[in-house]
């Protein structure tokens, strides 16, 4: 299964893990804890967890088109909420799921 990972180094990460899990939480399932949030797309999943200096984000998927659209989809959430930051294009990672990478 294809999944991807990127990081997004932010001050704010609590308040944007929170604002996306709420945002999302109102058209898919999610679960949320203290330091991250799983959202249930129906073509995949995707993972926004704070990390010492931001957050995190993965995505995983069956096929590499729906991982593309997973990663639009958090990236643009992501940007959206993050507007009074520079936001810089985010480098995603790709490996098969169970890899390291």
């Amino acid at each position: 299964m294809p999944a991807s990972s990127t990081t997004f180094q932010t001050e704010n990460a609590t308040r944007y893990k929170q604002a996306m899990a709420k945002h999302f939480g109102h058209k898919i399932p999610v679960e949320e804890t203290e330091s991250a949030a799983v959202l249930g797309f129906e073509i995949g999943s995707g993972t926004i967890a704070i990390t010492g200096d931001g957050l995190a984000l993965t995505a995983s998927s069956a096929s590499a088109d729906d991982l593309a659209t997973i990663e639009d989809v958090l990236e643009r959430h992501l940007e959206r909420f993050a507007f009074r930051e520079e936001f810089p294009k985010l480098h995603w990672q790709r490996a098969e799921a169970g890899e390291e990478g």
